[in-house]
Formats: C-alpha cells, sequence, structure tokens
C-alpha cells in the first residue's frame, strides 16, 4: 500500500474519531438536560435512573474515543516524520494534516 494511502486512512480515521466526539458532546449534553427535565417534573421516576446509567455509559464511550483519538494522532505525527523527510507524501495530504 502507498505511503500517500496509508496517511489518507490515518486522516480519514482522526476525522471520524472527532465527528464522533462531537456527537458524544450533542448527546451528553441533551441527556443532561432531558434528566434535569425528568427531575423537576417526577424526582422519583425509574427512568431517571436509566436515563443517568445511559449518561454514564455514553460518558466512558466519550472518553475512550477521546483516548483513541489522541493514539491516532501520535500515531500519523510518527509515520508521518518517518516518511516527511523522504518526501513519500503529497503537499495536498501535508496540507490536510496541517487542518487536523
Amino acid at each position: 500500500m502507498s505511503v500517500d494511502k496509508q496517511v489518507k486512512i490515518k486522516i480519514n480515521c482522526i476525522k471520524r474519531l472527532t465527528k464522533e466526539n462531537h456527537y458524544y458532546d450533542n448527546e451528553i449534553l441533551k441527556m443532561a438536560e432531558t434528566i434535569s427535565e425528568m427531575i423537576e417534573i417526577d424526582p422519583t421516576n425509574y427512568e431517571i435512573a436509566k436515563k443517568n446509567e445511559l449518561l454514564q455509559e455514553t460518558i466512558i464511550t466519550q472518553k475512550t474515543t477521546k483516548i483513541l483519538t489522541v493514539q491516532y494522532i501520535k500515531d500519523l505525527q510518527m509515520f508521518v516524520d518517518k516518511h516527511l523527510e523522504k518526501g513519500d507524501i503529497s503537499q495536498e495530504l501535508i496540507e490536510e494534516i496541517n487542518l487536523i
């Protein structure tokens, strides 16, 4: 597999993980708001506990996604450092990397 193709795959993985992080941010805010509203209406509602469990799972998943994002970025940096000096990476991909 060519170096450019490997770099493109790594870039796309980072972009996907970044999108997932944004999704989880929004999801956590929505869930927290929903739970707050439910507590105001009926603090003893059984569904509140279930929603809290779901919220905690989402927070854990987001933390894992953030860790993976950092790992993928480090992997991309190491790969680019290794191949950049040889001129194996196209200028277009270098510009795309700089946008991450």
